[in-house]
Parts: C-alpha cells; structure tokens; sequence
C-alpha cells in the first residue's frame, strides 16, 4: 500500500498530511463504508472491501458481547432486531449494485493497485500529454522508479510545449517540473 498520499506538498507538510489524511480515509471508511474511498490513491480496492466486511461483522459481534457483560434485555433485543435488517439491507444492496455496475468497474472493488501504480500507469500508458502531465500533481514519492522516462519526455517535448502553449501547461505545472529537466537555459 501506500502511506503517502498523493497531495504534493513536500517536507514535514507531507508527512503530516499524509498521516492525518491516511487516518481520515480509514476513519471515514470503517464507518461510512463510502464507495469512493475505494480509489488507488485513498483507501484502495482489498482494503476499502475489507473494511466493508469488518463493519458488516462487527455489529452482531458487539451485541453478542454487550450481551455476555449485561442484562438490558430490551437494548439488546432491540438491537439485535436492528441488526437482523441492518445487516441484509447492506448486503443486498451491494449486491444490486456490485450486479448493476459497469463490468470494467467491478475490479475496482478487490484491485490491489496502489495509488503510485496508478499513477506510473497513467504516466507509462497516457494518450496524450495533457493526461501524462497529471503526475507533475502528485507528491514526488510516486514519481520513483519513472523519473528517467518522465525527464526524458520533458526533455523531448518541452520547445514543442513552449511553442504550442498547450492549455494543460500551467505555471503551476510548470513549476512542478525540476529546473534540471527543462533542456533550455532560457526556459529555466
């Protein structure tokens, strides 16, 4: 998995955000259950599926326990009753709507793809440069293991970049870019 999460902000700053940002997605997760916690560069598919069951499973868990240390009969009952819905409610909606999705979107539930894997494919298999260029917004620890081919490609394009003016190329993006890579002095 990945601990650090993908906001570009560098030195303590990241550390700290991705500490506290890790913590929330886990927190929000376990009792939310939020679908979209399930992307590569949150929680991810596996870890986002099994805190899904964790809650599923420990909600009968806790009242058998909170049966064994108490005798409110009538809070567990009532309980118990709430759980006996609960539950297959759950359940059966995620059915439906594991069943009703987009096939190619059903991996996404039990994928294992970390949020830097993601963005290495994004950067390796990107259409265009506008999609590539997406990584120049992601902290530079998903950068390792693709800095050669991301230099050699700014390297390659950056006169045709400065000629064209794409839409894409921001001064933001631009100062995302190392100075080293820039192949112009001028430009630099």
């Amino acid at each position: 998995g990945d601990l650090w999460y993908w906001v570009p902000l560098g030195g303590y700053a990241e550390i700290l955000c991705s500490t506290i940002g890790r913590i929330t997605v886990k927190i929000v997760t376990d009792f939310t259950s939020l679908v979209q916690m399930r992307h590569p560069q949150e929680l991810g598919g596996v870890s986002w599926l099994v805190s899904l069951v964790v809650a599923i499973v420990s909600l009968p868990v806790a009242i058998e326990i909170n049966e064994r240390m108490t005798d409110e009969t009538v809070a567990i009952d009532l309980a118990w009753k709430i759980a006996w819905i609960l539950v297959p409610t759950v359940l059966l909606s995620f059915t439906v709507f594991f069943v009703t999705i987009e096939k190619k979107y059903r991996i996404t539930f039990y994928s294992r793809q970390t949020g830097k894997g993601m963005t290495h494919e994004l950067f390796k298999n990107g259409k265009d440069d506008a999609v590539k260029a997406n990584i120049f917004g992601v902290t530079r620890k998903y950068w390792v293991g693709i800095e050669d081919d991301m230099k050699l490609w700014v390297q390659e394009n950056w006169r045709r970049w400065e000629a064209e003016k794409p839409v894409w190329l921001t001064h933001h993006r631009k100062a995302r870019i190392p100075v080293e890579w820039i192949p112009d002095e001028a430009d630099r």
